[in-house]
């Protein structure tokens, strides 16, 4: 692109000539954003400065900007092109071209996304990465400018690379304003939107904010674009600090966040039987029970939880009980009787786990928490339920708009990934508002060997594996208590969620109205609670009267959930499985028109394309859909963008890049077919279904996995000697 500056080459004859300059070419930017970015033309059109500008002329002809109320110029220099360019250049001499993509992953339970998905993984790994630089590259995928100056960087990066998704973010409108009178935004513009290319712009003053609006951006544009990022920035600042710091903490974390196909159809099916068996769902709407005075602990099985086992079977009558997925075993061997049952998962092995306690009693007056997605088997087992609807799932946030009954169902966000964050997001959600943690370590402490508690029988007793990558270690964070905790990316999404939901009920609270959470577990640190060794509370304890749980626990089952009278047809007919169909008709035509690409700013346009119709919303229905399948369409969609940059030389990776598409088309056909299964999909018996103990059929693209052995979390024999649960209270 030919984006040299007219100015460049003009010399003014005085500031009347630099002003009738400046002035016309902010009224043909205005123009230009008016046709192609309205928004920016709205903002800047009789936008006026917060600090005086003052523009000046550089002896090359070039305009400056002076602000005088801090008496420097913007660009220090007597050349401010020749600066950017030169900044430009050496960084595309020296940056490295880094592009992150999935690992091949075990498939545990039979799915076409990991058939898919590992396919794809072993056609990349079966070529040679060539290493590359910026350079190297004739586009760049995605590219983010922090601090746009007075628009010549730009200038001097279209110069020399073509930028398929350009984001610009800038903190100052009074910067972005002069850039209008300076860089020639127009041309710019012209040449992006004639070459199909993207650009988006980001004002904010806050870097969180910034950020965040960038993950909109990708979300949209393609999930696949998180996969690399090449940040500019060219002079620094505090936000231009904050910000990149953001970016290199946290972007490139949605590829590994985004949820899969199977998951959806199991979830569907799940939610089908929790809805058809009559199990009670929490109600969304406020009731005259009152928890805000009863505190409640939310129990993990942490390694810190074996230091506060004395604490909670001394004050076990006077809180609740939460026990988050196998903190459960611990409390039953420690002689503590929750009063509820936290699930997150939707697998059947979490039914074998709750069998392996002997006392079958023991569930009997405890109450499961989860979401409509949970597995049937354990919905089952309990005798009462207190079921949530899982919001950031395709099906109940649908059927919300579907169905008006669905509407009085009580949301969860923040409820994954582990059980903790279920236990506390349902504490929260159903009136809690003094919480206590325990053993929800997100790791452990420096030094530590286990992972889990010391009582925890399924993995020292029977065998459960922790060699698997949830459990390593690979990375520290502040602890709860100083020091270091060792954690991993899991822990880390973890304590985020927990962060963000009381960070999200506590917002606009008066102060005595807030949620108070003290996490009393010695691991990390999460920030919005306060942290409190469990012999600090033992003097409010030891205050406080006993609880009458039985009555407690029937109110709360009572009067803050009910079931539902919902009917097979009225959920069957809410699929709309020939428009399903049609949509993956529509994702293989697109996805064909992309084999033989003869370039990659064509390909990627194309995968641009493609991800913006995955986000059309015309109906609920066609949303619906849409969830379904994007997230799975946009993980193939990260193995061809890593595939197209294997080499330096495009036309050397045409032909991986089309196995790939190929592959993609091949798992849109298959999950059509399944789609018209629902909603009869349920983890464990789906795989009735797979004919010839393989995983889907053979297709042109790829052979049909072998069905992998059934999940059996328990590898050993234990006699367990606590064969009937008994309560032990200290004095």
């Amino acid at each position: 692109m030919n984006t040299t500056d007219n100015e460049v080459s003009i010399e003014f004859v005085n500031q009347e000539d630099l002003d009738s300059f400046l002035e016309n070419r902010f009224n043909n930017n205005i123009e230009s954003f008016r046709k192609y970015l309205p928004k920016i033309a709205s903002i800047f059109e009789h936008y006026i400065p917060h600090k005086k500008q003052q523009f000046i002329c550089t002896s090359d002809g070039t305009p400056n900007l002076y602000l005088p109320e801090e008496n420097r110029l913007f660009y220090v220099t007597n050349d401010p092109i020749f600066f950017c360019r030169d900044t430009l250049i050496s960084l595309l001499n020296n940056a490295q071209f880094n592009i992150s993509n999935y690992k091949k992953e075990k498939d545990k339970y039979g799915q076409i996304y990991d058939k898919y998905l590992n396919g794809a993984l072993e056609i990349i790994e079966s070529n040679n990465q060539e290493k590359i630089k910026i350079n190297d590259l004739d586009v760049i995928p995605f590219a983010i400018i922090a601090g746009v100056g007075l628009g010549y960087i730009l200038g001097e990066l279209y110069e020399r690379v073509t930028v398929d998704n350009i984001v610009v973010v800038e903190n100052d409108p009074d910067v972005f304003f002069a850039s209008l009178h300076t860089f020639d935004w127009s041309n710019l513009l012209d040449y992006i939107f004639s070459e199909n290319l993207s650009i988006d712009i980001v004002i904010d003053a806050n870097p969180r904010n910034c950020f965040d609006a960038i993950n909109n951006i990708v979300e949209t544009k393609g999930i696949f674009l998180c996969c690399s990022l090449f940040l500019v920035f060219h002079y620094i600042n505090d936000f231009i600090k904050e910000f990149a710091n953001i970016c290199k903490n946290d972007f490139g974390f949605s590829a590994d966040l985004i949820g899969f196909f199977d998951d959806y159809l199991f979830g569907i099916s799940h939610s089908y039987h929790t809805f058809s068996c009559k199990k009670h769902f929490v109600l969304s709407h406020k009731n005259n029970l009152s928890l805000e005075n009863n505190p409640v602990f939310v129990v993990g099985s942490g390694p810190s939880l074996d230091d506060d086992i004395e604490f909670l079977q001394k004050y076990q009558d006077k809180a609740l009980i939460i026990a988050c997925g196998t903190a459960v075993d611990v409390l039953y061997h420690t002689g503590i009787k929750p009063d509820f049952f936290a699930n997150t998962e939707r697998t059947p092995e979490i039914f074998d786990f709750l069998n392996s306690i002997p006392d079958k009693e023991f569930f009997s007056d405890i109450i499961l928490v989860c979401s409509e997605v949970c597995h049937p088997k354990v919905i089952d087992k309990f005798n009462k339920t207190l079921i949530f609807g899982k919001v950031n799932e395709p099906f109940f946030s649908y059927l919300q708009t579907q169905i008006n009954k669905i509407r009085e169902i009580q949301p969860v966000q923040f409820m994954n990934p582990l059980v903790g964050n279920m236990g506390l997001a349902a504490s929260i959600l159903l009136g809690f508002k003094d919480i206590y943690l325990f053993g929800l370590d997100n790791g452990k402490k420096n030094g530590a060997q286990a992972i889990h508690s010391l009582y925890t029988t399924l993995y020292n007793e029977l065998g459960c594996p922790t060699d698997g990558d949830q459990f390593s270690t690979n990375s520290f964070v502040e602890a709860n208590f100083g020091g270091s905790c060792m954690t991993n990316p899991l822990y880390l999404h973890s304590i985020k969620n927990l962060t963000n939901i009381i960070k999200l009920v506590n917002e606009n609270k008066a102060e005595n109205e807030q949620v108070e959470v003290y996490n009393c577990s010695d691991g990390a640190y999460i920030k919005n609670t306060y942290p409190r060794h469990s012999s600090e509370l033992q003097d409010l304890f030891e205050g406080l009267p006993i609880i009458n749980k039985e009555e407690l626990c029937n109110r709360i089952y009572f009067e803050k959930s009910k079931d539902f009278d919902i009917s097979t047809n009225e959920i069957t007919n809410c699929l709309y499985k020939d428009r399903f169909s049609l949509l993956c008709t529509n994702i293989i035509y697109r996805l064909t028109n992309m084999l033989y690409s003869d370039s990659r700013t064509t390909l990627l346009n194309k995968m641009r394309e493609l991800s913006v119709s995955l986000h059309n919303e015309n109906d609920d229905v066609e949303k619906f859909h849409n969830r379904m399948l994007n997230s799975s369409v946009q993980s193939l969609l990260i193995t061809i963008f890593n595939a197209m940059y294997l080499r330096k030389d495009y036309r050397e990776c045409l032909t991986t890049c089309n196995r790939l598409i190929q592959l993609s088309i091949d798992f849109i056909k298959e999950s059509e077919e399944l789609f018209r299964l629902l909603p009869n999909y349920i983890m464990g018996d789906h795989r009735r279904y797979f004919k010839n103990n393989k995983v889907g059929k053979d297709m042109p693209s790829i052979v049909a996995p072998e069905l992998p052995d059934h999940v059996n979390l328990i590898r050993k024999k234990f006699d367990d000697p606590i064969k009937k649960f008994k309560k032990i209270t200290i004095d």
